[in-house]
């Protein structure tokens, strides 16, 4: 949140995108960007303020690929391990369903919470959370939920 309030809120979105010129407040959101919408190009961007061309430098910003070597357990497996080939054109959020990419870009993505708790302050953007949550903390209950 200090980094928010530092280098983002209120400042304007420096770096751009030199394919389809997207304007974001990060360099790593526009590296994220360029590697799953602009596959396969050359990753670099351009600083609106500074009238710069930045490169990206792999060996900083990527993420570290961790090894199972010594681990007696087999590496994980399932679908909740499984890449995440979709991707929301909004937040770039990452998905392994595309029914869960739709349905997060359609409902959620820049929207708060939907649905409510009746017998507390809990909200949520999804009714399965609300359900799950009566069940574990208001045991004894009725299932339901309100809209906000």
């Amino acid at each position: 949140m200090i980094r928010h309030y530092r280098y983002e809120c209120g400042t304007p979105q420096r770096f751009e995108c030199p394919y389809c010129k997207i304007h974001l407040r990060q360099r790593t959101h526009v590296w994220t960007h360029i590697r799953t919408l602009h596959p396969n190009q050359e990753m670099y961007c351009y600083d609106v303020v500074t009238h710069t061309r930045l490169t990206h430098k792999p060996e900083k910003s990527e993420p570290k690929e961790f090894k199972f070597m010594n681990s007696r357990r087999p590496p994980p497996r399932g679908p909740q391990w499984r890449e995440k080939q979709y991707y929301c054109p909004k937040c770039y959020r990452g998905f392994t369903l595309k029914s869960n990419c739709n349905r997060h870009f359609k409902y959620e993505c820049g929207y708060g919470p939907r649905y409510k708790c009746p017998y507390c302050d809990l909200r949520s953007k999804q009714t399965s959370q609300v359900y799950s949550h009566i069940r574990k903390k208001h045991p004894g209950t009725t299932v339901y939920f309100t809209n906000i």
